[in-house]
């Protein structure tokens, strides 16, 4: 086996326990904060920390990958997401110290990009996109096992004991990730031919800013793509950040347990999407010609756009949970049919310009 596809292998670890992780202590804090007396909306704007730190970090992050390596910046955002989610296992009973601790999250908690990022840098060429998709199935495996488990902790512990062994465990496992990245990964870079290429690409790159790069985007041709993007995760993330609160006031009488079982529901459905799409991937249209599915210029800023969205959408489902449990399911339909009407026009309806080659 190759140096190339051993990397993308341990990548692949990566990204299943990295979404392991975070997704035994997802279902269980808005439930616990709900416990500790605060509001929709109050839980909303709590939530909201984590993705406007995001869309200022994640440009930063993307950026001090180009220049200094994304294995390093990949280790280096593991081992300071361990510390923030181990330090949150000792803050449990307070809501201020908890949303501080967003802090550190939404600064280095750019893992699944940083990993896609890599896996981009060395699959082989035609096995970019597929490589991804398989990626983002795989990590998917790790949502639908972890609400399960953190909602049968919660049932035997109680919730906030749950809650801060779940944030603890969270920890320990960012640490673990780290370990594969310090002794598996970054040797097998150094051997890595793929890795030469990296390094020349970012002395030709180093001269451009940030802000030159994205003044390279073609924002005439590509603004109904963004802005649909953008309002379907908006639809998404708004109707996930508002289910399980809206669940509990739907139906009392469920437990931490029967909560988590619906969200793992949920990444399942992830999880065979994910596999379509790497079919879709590799069907006869796409083959071979992979800039119909991604450009690599464009993917750091839809990623940006990603976390405007996961700014917004907490705030905007706590407010509308406020007047009712289904306002945000509403707001979610309505903001999905506008995308898609978005994209059949200013995207699917547009004339295809013929597919080239991009040196970035």
């Amino acid at each position: 086996m190759s140096t190339n596809k051993l990397i993308c292998y341990w990548l692949f670890c990566i990204g299943f326990v990295d979404l392991f992780a975070v997704s035994i202590v997802f279902p269980l804090v808005p439930q616990h904060a709900k416990e500790l007396g605060a509001s929709p909306s109050l839980i909303g704007l709590f939530g909201s920390i984590y993705g406007a730190i995001q869309l200022f970090s994640s440009p930063i992050i993307g950026h001090l990958g180009d220049d200094h390596g994304r294995i390093k910046i990949l280790f280096l955002c593991l081992m300071v997401a361990a510390i923030g989610y181990g330090t949150s296992s000792l803050c449990v009973y307070s809501l201020l110290l908890l949303s501080l601790l967003r802090f550190v999250a939404g600064i280095f908690k750019h893992t699944q990009d940083l990993c896609r990022n890599c896996l981009a840098d060395y699959s082989s060429v035609g096995e970019k996109t597929k490589s991804v998709s398989q990626f983002n199935a795989l990590s998917n495996i790790g949502f639908i096992i972890g609400p399960s488990i953190s909602g049968l902790v919660s049932k035997w512990l109680g919730l906030a004991s749950a809650v801060s062994l779940c944030f603890l465990l969270c920890g320990i496992l960012f640490i673990l990730n780290g370990a594969i990245v310090w002794f598996v990964i970054w040797p097998l870079s150094e051997q890595s031919t793929t890795e030469k290429g990296v390094t020349t690409k970012k002395a030709e790159d180093k001269e451009k800013s940030l802000w030159d790069k994205m003044k390279g985007i073609d924002w005439k041709v590509h603004q109904g793509l963004f802005i649909s993007r953008f309002l379907f995760a908006l639809a998404v993330l708004l109707y996930r950040s508002s289910f399980i609160l809206g669940v509990n006031q739907l139906y009392a009488d469920l437990t931490s347990a029967d909560v988590g079982y619906l969200v793992s529901y949920n990444g399942f459905l992830g999880f065979v999407f994910g596999i379509i799409i790497g079919w879709v991937s590799v069907h006869q249209i796409y083959a071979g010609n992979e800039e119909k599915l991604q450009a690599g210029k464009l993917l750091g800023f839809s990623s940006s756009m990603i976390s405007v969205a996961r700014s917004a959408a907490p705030l905007v489902a706590g407010i509308a949970q406020e007047f009712s449990f289904s306002a945000p399911a509403l707001i979610s339909l309505s903001l999905s049919v506008v995308a898609l009407y978005v994209y059949y026009h200013k995207v699917f309806m547009q004339p295809r310009p013929k597919p080239h080659l991009h040196s970035d």
